[in-house]
């Protein structure tokens, strides 16, 4: 996992909360718009980093999809697995161009700027109680 990831991964828990799960939701469709957007820029420049660049976006998208919360589809991941999830997928996009190949070109610097922007993102939210489900926070409110 990269220097940065670690760190604030550390201090995440001292962190304000100042994101709501649907103000997350949003940076998670942000983030997935991003990396499908970067992916078709770079098809013809670069065909590794946009390819890998179409695999976040996709995998992003499927984690947002399943997970309960604003943007969520079918409800199947709670949000706190929501965020181990897109902390592994943070690290794995920031990590893509040194497997990849094409770690010391450009376009690896977008691939660690979204796993950057990511990693802040879920230490900024607030997750709320463990096993509190969007169906409840309806009643709740």
């Amino acid at each position: 996992m990269p220097m940065l990831h670690s760190g604030i991964n550390a201090v995440a828990d001292r962190l304000p909360k100042v994101l709501t799960p649907k103000s997350h939701a949003i940076a998670d469709y942000a983030w997935i718009g991003g990396f499908g957007l970067m992916g078709a820029l770079l098809w013809n420049r670069n065909r590794r980093a946009a390819i890998a660049a179409l695999a976040c976006s996709g995998v992003g998208a499927a984690v947002a999809l399943l997970t309960d919360y604003a943007g969520g589809v079918a409800g199947k991941v709670d949000l706190h697995d929501h965020a181990r999830i897109e902390m592994g997928l943070s690290a794995v996009a920031s990590s893509l161009p040194g497997f990849l190949g094409f770690g010391d070109e450009p376009e690896a610097r977008l691939f660690r700027a979204m796993g950057k922007a990511s990693t802040l993102a879920t230490a900024f939210t607030d997750f709320g109680r463990r096993g509190v489900r969007r169906r409840q926070w309806k009643r709740a409110s």
